[in-house]
């Protein structure tokens, strides 16, 4: 990089493409519509958290906090209120405490929220797209921007394999619906190293001495090598603990997938992926589930086949229903009973599914002698 005077001047070859970045007067002006989102992140990064005067662990408990002191001093119906100011402050709350907006915020800087619709319809071609951007007074990450731009030759793929988890339902949630709070765990860019996997600073090789070793596989025989990241141990990532509320719709069925944007792991030079949540029905004590559809076994007696059945069940909502058999009607033990409407409710419509009622006759153990004269005057060989 040449810098003359107020004016600094670097050409780099990014993926075989010649790249111009000129600083002048505070302004950086790009001629990569890539590089220009790297370098906009980077010096933004810290922006809206310095806003609200809180840290960047922070809390959403502790960012409301903050917000609420602040939007008391600057809001306009204050004598210390100031409008600018609160509408400064209001725009970065409602970022940070949105869990997948900060995410994106915290990669991608204050265009963040934008940025990965522009990456998905811009291709990596490197026409020129000039750009400007301002740089803060003091701004102490501007000392490191080339290296992480520039230096940084790997390819970009779309994005991060989803991530897939299994939630475990019962038969009652798919058919009332609900909403379930769950717990899983996704790998996030280390914002110590910003996902480079060592310190900026090059240490000492301890594993030779530069003057005398043949070789050292660890720092080619150039005498420094990068520390390890202690954050993520060199790993680029590291693993977090997330919790978000699964909204059960009606009708989903086994094996049903709902998912959830840039909520998946992270990846350095990739597009976060998504998290996938899949749907596993638990067996249920009473019914058994065929698509939307409903099978149910039960036992009755001999009279009950005769006669006709009439009887009362606890339904999976808890309510009961009365199961009965036409009048007349000999009830069969291979061919089950169908009750239309009764299944399950299929998922975006308003109709439901069947219920299919298989009964078993349980015959008597014995009979009296004159019961089965009776029974084969009644019923002929």
């Amino acid at each position: 990089m040449i810098q003359i005077f107020n004016l600094f001047f670097t050409k780099i070859i990014f993926e075989h493409s010649l790249i111009i970045c000129v600083k002048i007067d505070n302004i950086i002006h790009i001629d990569n519509i890539n590089i220009y989102h790297k370098l906009l992140f980077i010096i933004n990064m810290a922006d809206l958290y310095n806003i609200l005067g809180v840290s960047k662990q922070a809390t959403s408990s502790e960012i409301t906090t903050s917000y609420r002191h602040l939007a008391k001093i600057y809001h306009p119906d204050k004598s210390t209120g100031n409008q600018d100011k609160f509408k400064e402050i209001s725009h970065a709350y409602a970022i940070l405490t949105d869990d997948v907006k900060r995410r994106i915020y915290d990669l991608n800087g204050i265009e963040g929220i934008e940025m990965n619709e522009r990456y998905k319809s811009h291709t990596r071609d490197n026409v020129f797209y000039e750009q400007s951007i301002k740089v803060p007074h003091n701004n102490t990450l501007f000392n490191n921007i080339f290296e992480q731009c520039f230096n940084n030759t790997e390819t970009c793929d779309i994005s991060v394999a989803p991530l897939i988890h299994n939630l475990d339902v019962e038969i009652k949630d798919i058919y009332n619906g609900c909403l379930k709070r769950i717990t899983y765990y996704r790998n996030l860019i280390c914002q110590s190293c910003y996902g480079k996997g060592y310190k900026p600073l090059q240490i000492k090789c301890e594993h030779c001495s530069h003057e005398s070793a043949p070789y050292c596989d660890m720092c080619q025989s150039k005498g420094t090598c990068r520390e390890k990241c202690t954050q993520c141990q060199g790993n680029k990532v590291i693993s977090s603990e997330n919790t978000i509320e699964v909204n059960i719709k009606r009708g989903m069925n086994d094996k049903f997938k709902i998912n959830f944007e840039n909520l998946g792991n992270e990846e350095p030079n990739k597009t976060t992926g998504d998290l996938i949540i899949q749907l596993s029905i638990i067996n249920h004590s009473l019914f058994e589930i065929d698509v939307n559809n409903l099978k149910y076994h039960q036992n009755i007696s001999l009279s009950e086949a005769l006669n006709g059945v009439s009887r009362e069940i606890v339904f999976i909502d808890g309510n009961t229903i009365l199961l009965t058999t036409p009048s007349g009607q000999i009830v069969s033990t291979t061919d089950p009973l169908i009750y239309k409407g009764s299944g399950l409710p299929i998922y975006n419509e308003k109709s439901y599914g069947d219920l299919y009622v298989y009964y078993n006759i349980v015959l008597p153990k014995k009979i009296p002698f004159n019961i089965k004269k009776q029974v084969s005057t009644l019923i002929p060989h």
